[in-house]
């Protein structure tokens, strides 16, 4: 009998063309329109190239020497990272102003104006802190002991500081992934729609599938987990399906494509849970249900960052508990921590929570829906 129901489930979801719709179509086609929309921002204005800054020269002059000193900060490819453009003061206001470029620097005692402060601003300013540091202590050296100023240039060659582009992980750093990985952990949460279904068609005071059911010789608890497990591999399938597609688009997801592959099976779960706990709920009509599911995927997707970027960081310094419970929270941090770190232990802890919170859920289901007695079916 397990086979059966498993085998009548799959067809029941397949034939199911609104499940079908919000869980494969519709995420695909959000995650085309947001690749349209911001897929290529991470080359145009998140990588650190192409650093203008303007220079504007004053009577006490270092104009020179921090031309030479930016013309000698360069890439891997021993392109420039950092283009001074000499100005005047008013232009480089301008330009500032306009965004055309990041920072005025002052020559006569490198002050720097900036608009914003961001990685691009901060490095800038950590190589002008520096260079006034050395200079001050050349000219110290050069006025209390002249003799020695040879030997210590020479040592201090060997503490030289060098900045060069260089990539802290192998895995994608675009801050704009976010939006994709909030849309897997939406799509797994939306997977509650057919568990949400099945749980409620087992109940024999709200459908008539469910008298049915609860007058037959097959338990309760088999057919909970024979349609379980049929909802857990469509929906599996569907979220590779989703995978393979975003691939091609070109969101790059790093290479751990097995952990990746986890991360969407657990998803899947946890989706599917709340969907049993939901259906499971007694006095309330399908409709209802939909409602509630679709609300609560909606507030959990939007707080990890489905609509706004930035959301989950600010709920994370107010009130992490949320972020460490949240599933959809959960789901993109897996993603995150994936492309970021080298090891396991923060992706490890996520898989874990998100695995007991699907089981506690599925248990609680379990018990209210075991625990339904009928006068009349």
């Amino acid at each position: 009998m397990f086979f059966h129901n498993f085998k009548y489930c799959i067809k029941t979801i397949i034939n199911g063309k609104v499940t079908l719709f919000w869980t494969l179509i519709f995420p695909i086609a959000l995650a085309t329109f947001m690749y349209m929309a911001m897929g290529n921002l991470m080359e145009k204005g998140e990588m650190f190239k192409d650093v203008k800054v303007a220079l504007v020269e004053q009577e006490t002059d270092n104009s020179l020497m921090l031309n030479t000193l930016f013309s000698s900060i360069k890439g891997e490819n021993g392109e420039a990272l950092i283009e001074p453009e000499v100005m005047d003061e008013q232009e480089a206001q301008d330009a500032l102003n306009n965004d055309e470029v990041c920072a005025v620097i002052y020559s006569g005692d490198c002050h720097m104006d900036t608009r914003d402060e961001n990685y691009k601003t901060s490095t800038v300013k950590n190589i002008l802190d520096q260079y006034l540091q050395n200079s001050y202590m050349y000219k110290k050296i050069a006025e209390d002991d002249p003799d020695k100023l040879s030997e210590i240039m020479g040592s201090m060659l060997w503490d030289t500081v060098f900045y060069t582009e260089e990539a802290t992980t192998d895995g994608s750093q675009d801050q704009y992934n976010n939006y994709f990985f909030a849309i897997f952990a939406m799509s797994c949460l939306f997977a509650s729609f057919s568990s949400l279904y099945t749980t409620h068609n087992i109940q024999g005071n709200v459908s008539a599938l469910g008298m049915r059911r609860n007058i037959s010789a097959t338990g309760k608890l088999m057919i909970v987990c024979a349609e379980y497990a049929a909802m857990l591999f469509i929906h599996f399938v569907v979220e590779l399906i989703t995978l393979l597609y975003m691939t091609f688009l070109g969101v790059d997801f790093g290479h751990k494509y097995p952990a990746i592959i986890l991360t969407l099976f657990v998803g899947c779960m946890i989706g599917l849970a709340m969907g049993v706990i939901i259906g499971s709920i007694r006095n309330i009509g399908v409709g209802g249900k939909i409602g509630i599911a679709v609300g609560v995927s909606m507030a959990l997707s939007v707080m990890a960052d489905l609509c706004v970027s930035g959301l989950k960081n600010m709920i994370e310094m107010k009130c992490p508990v949320i972020n460490r419970i949240n599933p959809a929270a959960l789901i993109t941090d897996c993603f995150y921590t994936l492309n970021v770190y080298d090891n396991y232990n923060r992706f490890t802890k996520d898989i874990v929570t998100l695995v007991i919170e699907s089981v506690l859920l599925v248990a609680v289901s379990i018990l209210i829906v075991r625990r339904n007695k009928y006068a009349s079916v």
